[in-house]
């Protein structure tokens, strides 16, 4: 497998992922959403807002609503969405596409460490 590092962006199964950390089992990754899916993504999202209430968990507790919109000139308009799974390590090899700007990769660690919908190991790596 190529080395990669937080903020590269890779092809996995017909869809592109942006590396956060690895760890000797897994490679966490947020995958990167269409500009159709990111549109209805974000209108999903202002629909949730919305009705949040005070006894309900808020939004920011919820995996599927842990994201960054991206500023990356290839990737503008798009969102990087890291409430999927985690990818198994024996896939097989990641190609590298790109690499996101210093901007996206630090919203990306931001989100991720103050976000309480994330698994914690995620949090721990993406920490060090």
């Amino acid at each position: 497998m190529e080395l990669l590092a937080l903020g590269d962006v890779f092809r996995y199964q017909e869809h592109e992922y942006v590396y956060l950390v690895g760890s000797g089992e897994v490679t966490y990754a947020a995958r990167i959403l269409d500009e159709e899916t990111t549109r209805l993504f974000l209108r999903s999202v202002e629909r949730e807002s919305a009705r949040a209430t005070s006894g309900r968990v808020s939004i920011e507790e919820k995996p599927v609503y842990a994201f960054v919109m991206l500023e990356t000139p290839s990737y503008q308009g798009k969102a990087a969405h890291y409430g999927f799974p985690d990818i198994d390590n024996r896939a097989p090899e990641f190609q590298k596409l790109g690499t996101l700007i210093d901007k996206d990769i630090a919203l990306l660690r931001e989100e991720i460490i103050k976000s309480r919908g994330v698994p914690l190991k995620l949090k721990e790596l993406i920490a060090e």
